[in-house]
């Protein structure tokens, strides 16, 4: 099961085009997302089923499912009276992703989802689209003094059960970042001055979640070989149903440039850039949780 979720990034990353909404949507206030529940499996299924949004804007879901150890291909994943089913053809098979963009990926948005298995419900949850975590300050691209602390700021986000804050950098030799959930009622983390010791580009990406709980630790919650033993947000299937939203939405990323050089383009240091940077934290991503 570990090994079919990691490929869930892959996934994600290639199909972030699956589905584009320009509509308004009508801001949701709804108590019962505000905490993931953790619950006690009732089958011998594992479950992964991801949603995924950059911005509000352009989204995929992405899904695998076993039984006993053995990857199951003829399931139905029901979101929202939309099904998604597996493509045993994709080189990443067997993964269950959207393709219809039948879902939407608008802030806010509610999620029901059911999965179904030789006529039998094996695993149900509900999940919502959190809002944007949109930075606020400082602003994109910002030049900042090394050995000086940084205040990021961003707007209050809705419909979140966690936030994550991650700030790095790619200097091969000297790569660090700070990486950290935090209560969805914060709206700012202080960088301290000694993480900004060396010149370069650093990336700041927030994720809003519901689905997770900042102050839970999900790493008793898995066995020796990476199977998550509780159902997480769901009922049912062990595993989890985790809603995601992302920021920034530019594959120029949100960048602050340490330093006495001016210009971003100067900077020689940074090996990677912000798109590859990210598609190694959804791969990562897994592991943080320890699922």
């Amino acid at each position: 099961m570990n090994n079919l979720k990691r490929l869930l990034f892959a996934v994600i990353l290639l199909s972030f085009t699956c589905s584009i909404d320009f509509f308004s949507c009508d801001e949701a206030k709804n108590d019962d997302y505000t905490k993931a529940g953790i619950n006690t499996p009732t089958n011998d299924y594992q479950v992964a089923v991801q949603i995924y949004s950059l911005g509000g804007m352009v989204g995929c879901t992405a899904a695998s499912i076993e039984q006993s150890g053995e990857a199951i291909t003829d399931a139905e994943i029901i979101i929202n009276n939309a099904t998604v089913v597996c493509d045993t053809s994709s080189e990443f098979s067997p993964m269950y992703v959207d393709t219809s963009s039948e879902i939407s990926y608008l802030e806010h948005t509610e999620y029901e989802m059911e999965v179904r298995h030789n006529g039998e419900t094996i695993a149900t949850g509900k999940s919502i689209m959190p809002s944007t975590p949109v930075i606020t300050s400082p602003t994109s691209p910002y030049s900042h003094q090394l050995n000086k602390s940084l205040t990021v700021k961003w707007e209050t986000v809705q419909d979140a059960t966690a936030i994550e804050f991650n700030i790095c950098n790619d200097f091969d030799e000297d790569e660090h970042e700070i990486d950290t959930l935090l209560s969805p009622l914060k709206t700012s983390f202080t960088v301290p001055a000694s993480f900004f010791d060396t010149e370069g580009e650093y990336y700041i990406e927030i994720v809003a979640y519901n689905g997770i709980n900042y102050d839970t630790d999900y790493s008793k919650y898995v066995d020796n070989e990476g199977n998550i033993t509780k159902s997480i947000n769901m009922k049912g299937a062990a595993g989890e149903f985790i809603v995601m939203n992302f920021y920034p939405i530019s594959d120029d990323g949100f960048i602050v440039n340490i330093g006495s050089l001016k210009k971003p383009t100067q900077f020689t240091k940074s090996k990677k850039s912000y798109k590859e940077i990210r598609q190694e934290r959804l791969q990562q991503r897994m592991d943080r949780f320890g699922f």
